[in-house]
């Protein structure tokens, strides 16, 4: 146990580490009170609606991040990385956002439509977040936090004292979240041409790890998007309400991510044996810190879950416990997956993906058919289990072949 608890500290007691929590943490917060705000004020329909275009902001976000986000943070602090990874991401931004916005006009989805027209600044804003929070300026990622979380929490107190419809809700905190990031773009002097530089190293990282997202964490919110189109936007409301009430434990996981990447490929360099002690422990750190947070969340009373979410709650409380244990799944697999990044081992990553990627949407979509989406919720645990499973068991592989090839040199 004090193994563990040392090892709890070696990671999160640097002050990087503090500040990386204090920024997603405001993140966390603007997203719970953006749900309240609009479920507080919307049938079940309409925050199905604000639960898909949720997941498709996220998708968005989550691609880019896989694509270039993380493969600028395995490389190593270096302005020209730092600066060349910013060109590429609005570049996905804006194909992605130009997608948004054509899908949003031809459905009358007018929070799609929001979320494209958005969808350039709020990746600039992400990029920046990220990197500066990982590698970096911590301190500029902090402010940039709490510059979207001050606007959010205007809009969304206005929300829960007056009538606010709850696209215009979403409108400001999309809005104010493109524009932040626009200002963090020109103060830190990043280049302004969208450009996707050739370099082989790169390319390949990036297109291995993207379709590895497509093929994972990708992979679940397109069965969430499949739900909702074959069963209704209850199910999105359900499963998107559920991560809100939830996103306590998916800060962690985010956060854990970001700071294991550097911190794995500083242990890789002093040897494969220091690499297995540190993820192993970090792991079960991190595992000892959101289970009695889990505990909590799964206690709360009917009635504040119901003041929180209104009469969405009726459909998130049923989903909360197979969804805490998807999460908690992710949160172990985190670190396992950072290590596979931080060795660039994306041909292998892929390979665990698409082990489980392929069968996901179906089986969700299956269960969620069968069962609705208490099905659904946990199917999607019991693939999360799986995915651990499979992910821990192959970096512990690529540890000991690590280990081998330095033997022999030695």
């Amino acid at each position: 146990m004090s193994r563990i608890l040392r090892s709890a500290v070696a990671l999160m007691s640097s002050r990087r580490a503090y500040l990386a929590l204090a920024v997603d943490g405001l993140f966390s917060v603007s997203s719970l009170l953006l749900a309240i705000a609009i479920a507080r004020s919307s049938s079940v329909e309409e925050f199905g609606a604000f639960g898909l275009a949720t997941v498709l902001y996220l998708f968005s976000m989550g691609l880019i991040r896989a694509a270039v986000t993380e493969t600028t943070l395995s490389l190593g602090p270096s302005k020209v990385d730092l600066h060349n990874g910013f060109q590429r991401a609005i570049l996905i931004s804006l194909v992605i956002g130009g997608v948004l916005i054509i899908g949003g006009l031809i459905t009358g989805m007018n929070f799609v439509l929001v979320v494209g027209i958005s969808t350039p600044g709020l990746a600039a804003l992400d990029y920046i977040r990220v990197t500066h929070s990982a590698m970096y300026r911590p301190m500029a990622a902090l402010w940039l936090g709490l510059a979207w979380t001050i606007s959010v929490f205007a809009i969304g107190v206005t929300a829960l004292l007056v009538r606010v419809e709850p696209l215009t809700v979403f409108a400001v905190w999309s809005g104010s979240g493109a524009v932040i990031g626009l200002v963090a773009w020109a103060l830190g002097r990043f280049p302004l041409r969208p450009l996707w530089r050739r370099n082989e190293r790169d390319t390949r990282a990036a297109a291995w790890f993207s379709v590895d997202y497509l093929a994972g964490s990708g992979g679940s919110l397109v069965s969430t998007g499949l739900l909702g189109a074959v069963l209704g936007a209850s199910v999105v409301a359900a499963l998107r309400g559920a991560g809100t009430v939830l996103g306590p434990m998916n800060l962690l996981s985010t956060t854990a991510r970001s700071l294991a990447l550097p911190y794995l490929t500083r242990a890789r360099l002093r040897g494969a044996a220091h690499e297995v002690r540190s993820a192993a422990l970090i792991t079960s750190a991190l595992m000892l810190a959101v289970l009695p947070l889990a505990a909590i969340l799964l206690l709360i009373p009917d009635a504040f879950g119901a003041e929180l979410l209104g009469e969405s709650w009726e459909v998130v409380a049923p989903v909360l416990a197979p969804l805490a244990i998807e999460s908690a799944a992710a949160l172990a697999g985190s670190v396992a997956s950072a290590g596979h990044r931080s060795k660039l081992a994306g041909a292998r990553a892929l390979t665990l993906r698409l082990t489980v990627g392929i069968v996901r949407p179906v089986a969700v979509v299956a269960a969620g058919t069968a069962a609705g989406a208490v099905g659904a919720a946990w199917m999607m645990a019991a693939i999360s289990v799986l995915n651990v499973v499979l992910w821990w068991a192959s970096y512990w592989q690529l540890m000991k072949s690590d280990e081998k090839a330095t033997a022999r040199v030695s």
